[in-house]
Parts: C-alpha cells; structure tokens; sequence
C-alpha cells in the first residue's frame, strides 16, 4: 500500500489505485460507531513476546517470519504454513504488532477481498491495527498504514487522526515515508499538509514527480519559500535536508 520505489507507477501507485477501486464500489462504507463496535482485547503474552518490530530479537524474527513471512505472504499471492494469508500474517502480528509490512500485506489483503476480515483471520483488520497502535503508541509507520486503511474505508474523519500522529511520529530522514504521508494527505483533501510534505520530500531527494503532479493538477502546488512561512513537518522532526533515496518497503515506509 506505500509508494516504494521509483519502478512504481507515479501517476498511480499501488496503495493508491487499490483506494480508489474500493472507495468507487462503496465496499468499506463502514460508519464510526461500527467502528467503535469492533472492541479488541489488547496484545497477548506469548512464551516470547510480543517485541517491537523496530528493535526486534534477531533469532525471533528469524523463526516467525521463515515459517509464516516469505515473499509471497508479502505481496499476497499465497500462503506459507497455511492455506490462508492471512492466518499468516496474524501468526506474525501476534509476535510483532508493530510489523509494519505485514500490516501493509493485511492491508493489501482487505481490500482485495473487499472485507474488514479475510478469510481465515480471527480478528477483524481494524482490530490489529488498534493492538498496533496501543503497542507502540510512537510507531507513526503503523498511524500511516491505518490511515491509508482508514481512507480505504471511506472514514476519512478517522483517517486524518492517523495522519496527524503519523505526522508527529515521523521518523528523521525518510524521504519515502513523507512523500506517502503526502499522498494520504491528498486524499483526504487536506491540501496544505500534503504541501508541506511534498517539499519536505523532496527536499530529502525524493525522486518521483506523482505528489507535485497531483497538486499542481488539484491547483495545489507551490514551491517552497524561507517566506512562506508554512511548517516543514521533516524539520518539525528534526529531519536532516541531506538527499535521501527512497526505500523498497513499508517497514520504514
């Protein structure tokens, strides 16, 4: 669902095509107080666990992702150690609630089979996103993620939330992470701070064009000024200026 790589369609990346295909069949129309119906209980204890995916345990994350996270788990194709993907990817988000590409696959998965739930999962999306989020309250990588789920669901309002923690949250000096927080921007229609993250983006040396693109077409765009006087949210965070190339996957995303 993030904008990963310069092979990727600027005009249209993936997480952005597969938003837009959702929010045109009306298929994630879901109201908040559903929303606030899906109830979940908070992470387990585990024999090990559960760890932060950003400072894992080497041998851990080694044994859960060689039986249930290998490249076709990722990109949704199949499963590893189960018929379902997605029994898969919860084995993952058990031990590592913060995993945030396997989130970005369950993401992927949702709307794909145009559900909150796919097929073999005991918890809804919504829900591991909220053990996300609870587990690491710091972890913008995963407020990103479930706001680009949110927007997928038409709860735009809930969305922005997310956005703004990501905002905060942001970690220093990742071009790629800000240019899709951008993008998510955009698609709220909060036009200022996806401004503001296309040249804080591209003042890290982001390379593709599609955010500038997108607002300019929107009448949106402006380059950026010393007198402009908008905030930056890369120097908000204390982000170096110094080029930065994009990264290949949504765990720094």
């Amino acid at each position: 669902m993030i904008s990963q790589s310069a092979t990727t369609s600027e005009r249209h990346p993936l997480w952005l095509r597969l938003l837009n295909g959702a929010a045109a069949a009306g298929m994630f129309a879901l109201s908040a107080a559903a929303l606030a119906q899906d109830i979940c209980s908070p992470v387990g204890k585990l024999e090990t666990g559960p760890h932060d995916y950003r400072a894992p345990p080497p041998d851990v994350l080694f044994r859960v992702e060689k039986f249930h996270y290998n490249a076709d788990v990722e990109n949704i194709r199949k499963g590893l150690s189960t018929v379902n993907i997605g029994e898969d990817l919860e084995f993952v988000l058990r031990y590592f609630p913060n995993h945030s590409r396997a989130l970005n696959s369950m993401l992927k998965l949702g709307i794909r089979e145009k559900t909150n739930r796919p097929r073999g999962n005991k918890d809804t999306i919504d829900c591991w996103f909220q053990r996300a989020t609870t587990f690491r309250p710091d972890d913008g990588t995963v407020n990103l993620l479930y706001g680009l789920w949110l927007i997928s669901r038409g709860e735009r309002k809930q969305a922005q939330e997310q956005l703004e923690r990501a905002r905060t949250s942001m970690p220093k000096g990742n071009a790629n992470y800000v240019y899709n927080l951008g993008l998510a921007y955009f698609e709220v229609g909060q036009y200022d701070r996806s401004l503001e993250a296309a040249h804080a983006a591209y003042a890290l040396g982001y390379p593709l064009p599609g955010l500038r693109t997108k607002l300019e077409k929107a009448g949106k765009w402006r380059p950026p000024s010393p007198a402009d006087g908008s905030p930056d949210p890369a120097a908000e965070s204390g982000d170096a200026k110094s080029p930065a190339k994009p990264v290949a996957d949504p765990a720094k995303p």
